[in-house]
């Protein structure tokens, strides 16, 4: 561990490197005319996409040079803090969105210049007291060596210093930070009391893991921070991105619907990332190193978290001989009738019998597409299998009276589109508690290799996608088709006498299963 000493001259040698960095590549046009100049700072109060690009080009240039504009999110939520003076937000953003670089430096010094200034007293908050000092570096050292800064705005420190936890500007302005459950009352530097605050990265992966620590915070938050702010103007800024299910954000999204919230993730719907600094191909490989569970969790917003009943390390892979060679093969649809994105997930699971083992061959897992797309590649699956593979599939579909009339159409508009009949029945056999029968699967998972997965399908999106829906599930999960459509496939496999051994499927409320039988 390091000692107070070291980690003190290691904050010392990243402030020479950060003035140094931020000091050089500025050019200043020195024969510029007043007019000129103040034509810019007009222009930078009212732009602020502007006013980062000018004065900011160490951040908005990337390796090779070339600049990097501010998405539109940043923009519009920059100007939605500017025009209430007493704005309370959140800022879900994607990890990588620059979310730290606009709320902590750019956004405060852009308030400061405002006429009349939008900002006195800044309070920004990290995890910890070290944390927050290291952010508050940042911006001192703006405010100390910027070139282009300085020359429009003048000389700016007045006394304090980052070290010291706090320090002012030449025309009244002080910043101080705090560390998550420090004392924040009676914070004040001359008439006023902290005007801006900022909360940076409050969540974090031990944080997610205690409940009490996160209710604690917000209870922090709410007496202590919010009470501290000014009066006239007194903006409250939460930035993170959901990195836990029921964390600090999660909480005050829920708990404050009347405040600003502003989410983004990485990716769109369709994929286009939602800021042109990434392209498709620079997620598509980092998809491929972190994998699903932490693209989701870190990129898209969307938690992934193992709920204990299922786990990741009861998932075996393994290479699936011909299929066949397999000894029956059931493919079964649990669809969704909505595109909507808190839909429910469509997932039609092709499950087989390989002597006493169980085998995922391949699954369509997907949310927001439409019924038809889900049919379609239903098809297109089917007819480009093998006619003796063919000959050992038995598909079924989930169907009620109402859903049934919806699939007939889509089915139908689908066999005349490949000239083929209709090979998929519908399933309207009541089938019990579900949480019972997902339940059950659980001594099938623990037995270790009566479960496997064809590893051809290990990096396939909507393979993994299941994968992290059933390691999710718990009675009450939000969403559960995945792991409904498995067990429907098992519960089908066993009713075509190809199973030895029963599934488990008991009434009343669930219990872990213990037994090693399937």
């Amino acid at each position: 561990m390091a000692s107070p000493l070291s980690k003190k001259k290691n904050l010392q040698a990243r402030w020479k490197q950060l003035v140094k960095k931020i000091s050089s590549d500025q050019p200043i046009n020195l024969t510029e005319t007043e007019q000129d100049k103040e034509a810019r700072k007009a222009r930078a109060r009212a732009d602020y996409g502007f006013f980062v690009t000018y004065y900011f080009p160490h951040y908005a240039k990337d390796k090779a040079g070339n600049v990097t504009e501010c998405a539109p999110f940043h923009i519009k939520e920059a100007n939605e803090v500017l025009k209430n003076p007493m704005f309370k937000g959140i800022w879900e953003w994607f990890r990588g969105s620059a979310k730290s670089t606009n709320a902590d430096i750019f956004l405060p010094m852009w308030l400061k210049i405002q006429e009349p200034r939008q900002l006195n007293v800044m309070m920004l908050i990290g995890k910890n007291n070290k944390t927050a000092t290291r952010l508050l570096q940042d911006i001192q050292g703006e405010l100390a060596a910027n070139p282009r800064f300085l020359n429009d705005f003048g000389q700016q420190i007045k006394d304090g210093s980052w070290e010291q936890g706090e320090f002012q500007t030449n025309d009244g302005c002080a910043f101080v930070a705090l560390g998550m459950g420090e004392p924040p009352r009676g914070t004040r530097f001359g008439s006023h009391r902290p005007d801006f605050i900022v909360c940076d990265d409050l969540d974090d992966d031990k944080m997610k893991k205690n409940p009490s620590r996160i209710r604690e915070a917000v209870e922090w938050l709410e007496r202590a921070v919010l009470g501290t702010g000014d009066t006239g103007i007194g903006r409250f800024l939460f930035v993170n991105n959901r990195i836990a299910k029921n964390g600090i954000l999660a909480t005050l999204v829920a708990i404050k619907p009347h405040w600003h919230h502003s989410k983004v993730n990485a990716l769109q719907e369709d994929g286009t990332p939602n800021w042109k600094r990434y392209t498709r191909e620079f997620y598509a490989a980092l998809l491929k190193d972190v994998g699903w569970k932490a693209f989701q969790t870190e990129w898209q917003n969307d938690p992934q978290e193992d709920a204990g009943v299922f786990e990741h390390e009861q998932i075996k892979w393994e290479k699936i001989p011909s299929w066949e060679k397999l000894d029956s093969i059931v493919m079964y649809g649990d669809m969704s009738y909505s595109t909507s994105k808190k839909s429910d997930f469509t997932s039609i699971p092709a499950w087989a019998k390989w002597g006493n083992r169980l085998v995922k061959l391949k699954v369509y897992h997907r949310q927001g597409q439409t019924l038809r797309k889900a049919i379609e590649w239903w098809f297109e699956f089917y007819i480009s299998l093998p006619a003796p593979i063919k000959s050992k599939f038995r598909c079924y579909v989930e169907a009620n009276a109402t859903q049934k009339l919806l699939l007939k159409t889509e089915i139908d508009l689908a066999c005349k589109k490949y000239g083929i009949v209709n090979f998929i029945k519908y399933d309207t056999d009541r089938k019990g508690d579900k949480n019972d029968r997902i339940g059950s699967m659980t001594s099938a998972y623990e037995n270790g290799d009566t479960v496997v997965y064809n590893i051809d399908e290990k990096e396939d999106p909507d393979m993994i996608a299941s994968i992290e829906q059933l390691t999710g599930w718990e009675e009450g999960a939000a969403h559960d088709d995945g792991p409904d459509a498995d067990q429907s496939a098992w519960q089908k496999l066993q009713k075509l006498g190809r199973l030895s051994g029963r599934t488990g499927q008991r009434s009343g409320k669930f219990q872990k299963n213990t037994s090693r039988g399937f």
